[in-house]
């Protein structure tokens, strides 16, 4: 009898959570509004501080998205790097739309979509840094490593450089700030995006620099709860179409300032 009991609620779970998947995605087709969760990281999503006005990269390809869908997005919440999935999971917003990297840890509390952007990420050190001569160098205890709690460099310093002593800042902290640590010898070093450091390096010449070849190539994604299936099929159809009518080439050359800051994904077909 224990044994039936047992299975029936098994099944009954398993139906439950059959009929729960994919209820984003039905109450999107219904309303035809995707809500989307946001951090403020330009170049990747950005806000005017006097008109509100919303921009980045981002927001440029999430609103191209939505022209080619049909659908209007609802940019519903600033969260911290540090609490993107409590929202997600409790259902306060749809997706997390800003561009996170795609990472194992952050695959415990939702699924990603296609990325639309990859994005090279070197190590930074100050400009007169001489210590270091390899990545196995920087991975010592004695060594500071500038971190942002929820960010990719909080994600890296746990699994790259677990020998380094952290350095954190709260998940709302801009990029600046993280270098700001180097610069000022509070941290030794820092992981970040091409794209940010550059134009941090070019308001503050010779305060740091990048130190070796890239040490990751992140995937810049769409965050959405676990078993929306159908949801992710449907904003990947946008993606691939901004991808294949040279739409996303033309939002990233208006947000790219530097050479090789950003990199799209490979067309699935060769012209000879």
């Amino acid at each position: 009898m224990k044994k039936l009991i047992l299975s029936t609620l098994v099944v009954f779970l398993s139906l439950l959570t059959a009929a729960q998947a994919g209820e984003t995605f039905d109450r999107v087709l219904k309303d035809r509004v995707l809500r989307c969760a946001y951090t403020i990281y330009p170049p990747f999503f950005a806000k005017d501080p006097n008109t509100g006005t919303f921009s980045g990269i981002f927001h440029d390809v999430l609103e191209a998205m939505g022209k080619e869908l049909s659908i209007d997005i609802q940019w519903t919440e600033e969260v911290g790097m540090d609490a993107i999935l409590q929202g997600l999971q409790s259902g306060r917003y749809d997706a997390v739309c800003p561009g996170y990297f795609v990472t194992p840890s952050r695959a415990n509390g939702g699924d990603f979509t296609k990325s639309p952007v990859y994005v090279p990420t070197y190590i930074y050190v100050r400009d007169s840094e001489s210590r270091f001569n390899t990545f196995k160098d920087v991975n010592a205890e004695g060594v500071k490593m500038g971190t942002m709690d929820g960010e990719y460099s909080d994600i890296l310093q746990h699994q790259r450089f677990p020998k380094t002593e952290a350095v954190s800042l709260m998940g709302l902290s801009s990029a600046a700030e993280r270098f700001e640590l180097v610069a000022t010898g509070k941290a030794d070093f820092t992981v970040a995006e091409a794209t940010v450091a550059l134009e941090y390096m070019a308001h503050n010449p010779d305060k740091i620099k990048a130190f070796g070849p890239p040490i990751i190539m992140g995937a810049s994604t769409i965050i959405v709860p676990h078993d929306e299936y159908p949801l992710v099929a449907y904003l990947n159809a946008a993606i691939d179409s901004l991808l294949l009518s040279g739409e996303l080439d033309v939002i990233l050359d208006k947000h790219q300032k530097h050479e090789g800051e950003f990199l799209l994904p490979a067309k699935p077909y060769e012209v000879k």
